[in-house]
């Protein structure tokens, strides 16, 4: 995946390049030299750019878990009102019911 990567990237970059040169209706070997040195150049840049490993599954789980725990305590789970950690409010101050 990683090589699939960085040939599209690499890919992208010559044709860009050989675009711009194309604009007139003729290629120089100038532009050629700049289509290869940007193909190249992309490709190595994204090869190197690793695809796996830059979060790892436990601290993915961990995030998730205090996400959902945050959430859960907060959600009110489809009642009207106050959240169920708060004090109720007295009778006098409830609002009607319909």
């Amino acid at each position: 995946m990683k090589t699939a990567k960085a040939l599209v990237a690499a890919a992208m970059a010559g044709l860009t390049a050989l675009s711009t040169g194309l604009t007139d209706g003729q290629l120089t070997a100038q532009e050629v030299v700049v289509a290869v040195i940007a193909l190249v150049t992309t490709y190595g840049a994204t090869w190197t750019v690793p695809n796996a490993g830059v979060v790892s599954l436990g601290v993915l789980d961990r995030e998730v878990r205090s996400v959902h725990a945050r959430y859960s305590r907060t959600s009110y789970a489809g009642q009207a009102g106050a959240p169920p950690d708060a004090d109720p409010l007295p009778k006098s101050e409830q609002p009607p019911v319909e």
